[in-house]
């Protein structure tokens, strides 16, 4: 009777726990990280809906560990494309705009992976270096699933000051 007691107790306190916990958003966090040509010791595969495939999951092997993260973002934000589709804009720090300007210069001609909370969105082909310190990432998710990516990673950003 003691032991059937103290499961239920315990069973009672893992329901509430969760209770307490469904709705709340976890921080995602965000990574720029190089594709890889071929399988090797410090690649694996991320699955990832990005704007060229229609929509459709795919695996691309990428290189770790990152070569940028959360730690260069300054703040996200919400903004639209010309089309009235939904873009999430990357705005790094000082630090982070001048390693994503080092990054993209000695990458010009490959690609880089993009992810959201480990999840990738992005396999932009680095065409010239990339001034200024932003991302722009577009995809195949709705205009209220980028505001909650877009708050989702504003609340894993270091100190979580989102200045604008």
């Amino acid at each position: 009777m003691q032991t059937t007691r103290a499961v239920l107790l315990t069973l009672a306190a893992l329901f509430l726990a969760a209770v307490a916990t469904t709705g709340a958003q976890e921080a995602a966090t965000f990574e720029v990280r190089a594709v890889a040509d071929r399988p090797g010791p410090y690649t694996r595969p991320y699955l990832g809906v990005t704007a060229g495939n229609d929509g459709k999951a795919e695996s691309t092997l990428l290189v770790d560990p990152p070569l940028l993260d959360s730690s260069a973002v300054r703040f996200v934000s919400l903004d639209y494309d010309p089309e009235d589709r939904p873009v999430i804009m990357i705005n790094l720090t000082e630090a982070g705009k001048k390693r994503f300007e080092q990054l993209t210069k000695d990458m010009v001609g490959k690609q880089l992976g993009l992810l959201i909370a480990g999840q990738l969105y992005a396999l932009p082909r680095i065409l010239e270096t990339v001034h200024g310190g932003k991302i722009a990432i577009s995809g195949s998710f709705s205009a209220r699933q980028a505001a909650n990516l877009v708050e989702r990673l504003n609340a894993s950003l270091p100190g979580k000051v989102s200045e604008r």
